[in-house]
């Protein structure tokens, strides 16, 4: 049986209060909520659940797609590795479309950021002591 927590705790919590509340309802309404309080909040709290699918749904296609992008940016890298061969050889000699070439070959890669190297303060007591 699966724990439940997080978002799934909000929604068992939201529900059961307003199934708790039904025999309370009069005296939530003398505090001045509105009549309709408890199908409000089990809207709501339904509302959120929606969301939340969603967007486990929407997570799941992104991780889909990435993982479909990565395959097809895989392939081609191979299928330029085999024919990067077949163009030197076909455009040995023609300068102009061997350099056409290497710019179409060239596979773009996304930024990504280097980790940060973080000294202690023994290693820059060091290196400043070199210096």
């Amino acid at each position: 049986m699966r724990e439940t927590s997080g978002p799934d705790l909000r929604y068992s919590a939201a529900r059961a209060f307003a199934d708790d509340a039904v025999p309370f309802a009069d005296e939530f309404i003398k505090c001045e909520l509105p009549a309709t309080f408890i199908d409000d909040l089990k809207a709501k709290a339904s509302a959120f659940e929606q969301a939340g699918a969603e967007r486990t749904s929407s997570r799941t296609s992104h991780v889909a797609a990435t993982g479909a992008i990565v395959g097809a940016v895989r392939k081609a890298v191979a299928l330029v590795k085999q024919l990067d061969p077949i163009m030197k050889n076909k455009l040995r000699g023609d300068t102009f479309l061997m350099g056409e070439w290497n710019n179409a070959r060239r596979m773009e890669r996304a930024w990504t950021s280097k980790p940060t190297e973080v000294h202690t303060s023994t290693e820059a007591a060091g290196s400043a002591a070199q210096s």
